[in-house]
């Protein structure tokens, strides 16, 4: 189990290290953030949302938002009025978008954090069978 940890750690120093090495404005960047952004659209579907980026992606969302708004338009019939927060996802953040109404109620966490937790969670049955075995007792598989 220490290994374990151990190994987890580095992974953690290396994703630092890869992190810095990644290309902001690349062609790959752009695309994952329009359908981070594009996704978050549809999931809050909200007449009107904030959006909250990394202040290295600002002018990235900012180019990328009115293709996004014509996609949402598109697909569900409605009118949606976007506008950039000025306050920023920390520095340390992968990347992706944060929306949230106008209120700030109703929040959709769209960063690649966020998503590599909801993998995580995902494959928690895969990973605990791989590590533990497969436990007899289990009536169902989750």
């Amino acid at each position: 189990m220490k290994q374990l940890y151990s190994a987890s750690r580095l992974f953690s120093i290396d994703w630092l290290h890869l992190q810095d090495e990644i290309p902001q404005e690349s062609q790959i960047s752009s695309h994952y953030q329009q359908d981070f952004l594009c996704f978050s659209l549809f999931q809050l579907l909200e007449p009107e949302a904030i959006v909250k980026c990394r202040k290295v992606d600002r002018d990235l969302v900012q180019s990328i938002l009115p293709a996004c708004l014509q996609n949402y338009e598109q697909q569900t019939r409605s009118k949606c009025t976007v506008t950039i927060s000025n306050d920023c996802l920390p520095d340390t953040c992968a990347g992706g978008v944060e929306l949230s109404n106008k209120d700030g109620r109703i929040r959709v966490v769209n960063t690649l954090e966020s998503r590599l937790e909801q993998i995580g969670e995902q494959m928690m049955p895969q990973l605990r069978e791989i590590l533990f075995g497969v436990n007899e007792n289990r009536k169902f598989r989750d």
